[in-house]
């Protein structure tokens, strides 16, 4: 508790902790150890937990060599927890966007730079009658499937804002879908 709370590796004696007990900065917990190294699990500035070793014999002493390395372990399990955790919470975001994405009412898309179909979510399957693998394979799928010049024009000043001055906006145009027909 003591080394979470410093946020500082502590090397300590037997008496170095006896001192730290009797100042009311530490609790005993289990059997007193002969020397004890505890350093903090930090990334980024935040603490994970600590890592501790403690010798219960007075033949095993450790070097400030230990406790560097001892650092050096903790600091490679702190990366691995804090790695562990936002892999888990990406997982999280993405089952949330993909919930979204199959129950929002409006057609959604998302393309990489060289046009392939990244998101392609099931009312656009609906909206176009294309399948994702379909539309991807069609290239610029969607000014192919805009319906009339009006529409296209529309759409490439609304990407072209998108892409040169980062400004997003709705608009609306008639489609040609899988079957020929025609839809706003």
């Amino acid at each position: 508790d003591y080394v979470l709370r410093k946020g500082e590796p502590l090397h300590a004696t037997r008496s170095d902790v006896q001192t730290l007990i009797d100042r009311g900065l530490v609790e005993m917990v289990g059997s007193p150890a002969e020397e004890w190294i505890g350093v903090p699990l930090i990334v980024h500035g935040k603490t994970y937990g600590a890592l501790v070793v403690q010798s219960y014999s007075p033949d095993v002493r450790f070097t400030e060599e230990d406790r560097h390395f001892l650092q050096f372990v903790s600091h490679q399990a702190a990366l691995a927890i804090d790695r562990k955790r936002a892999h888990e919470a990406a997982e999280g975001m993405s089952r949330q966007l993909t919930t979204m994405l199959a129950t929002v009412d409006s057609g959604i898309t998302l393309s990489d730079e060289e046009g392939h179909l990244i998101i392609f979510n099931a009312k656009m399957e609906q909206v176009t009658g294309y399948s994702h693998d379909e539309a991807d394979r069609i290239e610029q799928f969607l000014f192919a499937i805009l319906g009339d010049s009006e529409s296209q024009s529309v759409a490439k000043e609304a990407f072209d804002d998108l892409l040169n001055r980062e400004v997003s906006r709705e608009f609306e145009a008639t489609i040609r879908r899988k079957d020929g027909k025609i839809r706003t």
